[in-house]
């Protein structure tokens, strides 16, 4: 799942919790293509977000792409 928060911005990827996904791919490409964004990628590898809770606080900017370049970013990895 992809979700793109309209009110503040969040990007998150988010698989199920029995899904054996990996999204190290994507984040680095995501790392690649925004490297001055904050990005984290959780230890499970099922969760990477730019946004919210794991990132307040901190002083870079949360993601900027668009929720079909997200969308794209998995189909290229997928």
């Amino acid at each position: 799942m992809i979700l793109v928060d309209n009110k503040f911005g969040y990007r998150q990827f988010r698989a199920k919790s029995d899904s054996s996904v990996n999204l190290t791919e994507v984040f680095e490409k995501v790392k690649k293509m925004e490297p001055e964004v904050d990005w984290w990628l959780h230890p499970n590898k099922r969760l990477l977000v730019s946004g919210g809770n794991v990132t307040t606080g901190k002083k870079m900017p949360i993601s900027q792409l668009t929720r079909d370049e997200l969308v794209n970013l998995v189909k290229v990895n997928g």
